[in-house]
């Protein structure tokens, strides 16, 4: 049971995020919090940069989410690289909970019951899972990481069975390229019978310029169909509805810079994940008016259209009446919304 102060700070956040919510202040914030990386996937280019092995200390990682949480309380979704490869992830976990929601993006290959554990009592709201494949060659192939399939089934299998009253949210996170279609419905059974939820994005070529790993049909008709077979299915109906649009030409009106922030590994900000190099000040060094004021620039100067990920289009439709409404209608495993 939860103490009353416990009850209190939970109060805190979700009406704090409310308030941003309908102040329309950034409510996102995506995290890199290392560029460190065990696998080599196909499709990715953080492995293939030179790796910088500078990053934020536990007490420079406070300092920046209590500095942030004065903007509002966030969804803070952490990645890399890969996350788990800081030793002190535990204690990121418990300092951005303490202001924020705690969200992390994994592959799975690091994730032991005893981990997970610890990640669940230090307040980690959700995590996903990348898994792309329904054949276990196939993924570790693309992941370029021998096992790599079997340690996402094993960790979607330990999060799920280790959550507290439905925390953390679990999903597999499954990014359609040009062959995995297939496997989609398969992967389904499989995180029905897990119990927990999963997710689809899709690649893109615009973004990357690499055609030979883009669904080359439409697809959006043939998504909204799985969906209604399968209730833990919680991608957003609008998401699926915009795929084919996202894949051919791109989605206008990114959000980036006004709802959303990203802070790289050094504590660099910057509009979006995809942005890093075009950062606009430093979280520890500059102070949030005028880290807001250049987003606010970059965000009336965007013009990027050749990204449809989770990271932009969740909290995009949310902002939309018929987003709302497909998110609230949307119910996944134990409750868990989409």
């Amino acid at each position: 049971m939860k103490s009353f102060p416990e009850y209190l700070s939970e109060f805190r956040k979700n009406s704090g995020f409310f308030k941003s919510f309908m102040l329309r202040k950034p409510v996102w914030c995506s995290w890199q919090l290392t560029d460190k990386c065990n696998f080599r996937c196909k499709f990715c280019s953080v492995w293939r940069k030179e790796i910088n092995h500078d990053q934020l200390s536990l007490s420079q990682v406070q300092e920046a989410a209590a500095k942030i949480a004065r903007i509002g309380p966030m969804m803070v979704s952490m990645t890399g690289g890969e996350p788990l490869m800081r030793s002190d992830l535990t204690e990121i976990i418990a300092t951005v909970d303490q202001h924020h929601f705690a969200f992390i993006s994994t592959n799975g290959s690091l994730v032991t019951r005893e981990r997970a554990r610890e990640l669940i009592q230090a307040g980690l709201w959700g995590v996903g899972i990348s898994l792309d494949y329904a054949d276990a060659a196939k993924h570790d192939e693309a992941r370029g990481f021998p096992g790599a399939y079997q340690r996402a089934l094993q960790a979607l299998e330990i999060f799920q069975s280790e959550q507290v009253k439905g925390r953390p949210q679990v999903n597999l996170m499954f990014t359609l390229m040009h062959d995995n279609f297939p496997d989609l419905e398969e992967l389904a059974l499989i995180t029905r019978d897990i119990g927990c939820t999963f997710r689809v994005q899709a690649y893109s070529a615009l973004k990357t310029h690499d055609q030979s790993l883009q669904y080359p049909e439409p697809v959006s008709d043939k998504l909204i169909a799985l969906q209604k077979k399968y209730p833990h299915f919680v991608t957003n109906r609008v998401i699926l509805e915009k795929f084919d649009q996202a894949i051919t030409e791109g989605v206008p009106g990114c959000i980036a810079g006004k709802y959303m922030i990203n802070i790289d590994p050094r504590g660099f900000v910057s509009k979006c994940p995809e942005f890093q190099k075009d950062h606009i000040g430093h979280i520890l060094e500059d102070d949030n008016r005028t880290l807001l004021a250049r987003l606010r620039q970059e965000h009336k100067e965007n013009r990027c259209r050749d990204c449809w990920y989770n990271c932009r289009n969740e909290l995009e439709v949310s902002y939309s009446m018929r987003g709302m409404w497909f998110g609230k209608n949307r119910t996944g495993s134990k409750g868990q919304t989409g």
